[in-house]
């Protein structure tokens, strides 16, 4: 399970890392949830405009689905669905978390947490709950100004867990984050 704030780049680095695992043989399932319009009950699936479908044909199924809040109430069935189906990886993508949203903790093997530089000092890192859940972290962006610092503070709070550096739109650290995850 990968979330983070919003604008952390969450689409781009499934859409790579689905990417690299086609390359590599394997058939991926990604479900990607997006916030739902209170107008429309839709959502803008965004993470869908992200992948090359042209490159991974037949090999991905994705889709996305619209929430309001945490409401992962159907995940489990999902996943049964999806494991029956033959996937041999299923990445689930978040709404985009904010401080309080970890309940995605509870239906995946690992969490991974995707920062990026600027979000904030220390004191706001160490506040967010988010940062809690995390079995490892991703750096994403990590080209980015404030990438050493976020290090740094990763460091210092991480306790012994994994941190990745990416540039996703660039395919940089994919290939460690995803062999990491199917670890």
């Amino acid at each position: 399970g990968l979330t983070g704030a919003p604008g952390a780049g969450k689409s781009t680095l499934v859409a790579a890392m689905a990417n690299e695992a086609v390359r590599r043989g394997e058939k991926v399932a990604v479900v990607a949830f997006d916030p739902m319009s209170p107008i429309t009950s839709g959502a803008l699936l965004g993470d869908r405009l992200r992948v090359d479908f042209n490159a991974v044909d037949d090999k991905v199924f994705y889709r996305s689905l619209a929430i309001v809040g945490e409401d992962y109430a159907s995940l489990p069935d999902i996943i049964e669905l999806v494991g029956g189906g033959g996937w041999d990886t299923l990445l689930i993508e978040t709404v985009g978390a904010g401080q309080n949203d970890v309940a995605i903790r509870d239906h995946v093997d690992q969490t991974a947490v995707v920062v990026v530089p600027g979000m904030g000092d220390s004191v706001q890192m160490d506040k967010a709950g988010i940062l809690e859940i995390a079995d490892l972290f991703v750096v994403n962006k990590a080209d980015h100004a404030g990438e050493h610092q976020l290090v740094r503070e990763l460091m210092d709070i991480a306790e012994g867990r994994p941190i990745h550096e990416t540039v996703a739109t660039e395919g940089k650290g994919v290939v460690e984050l995803l062999e990491h995850l199917l670890a």
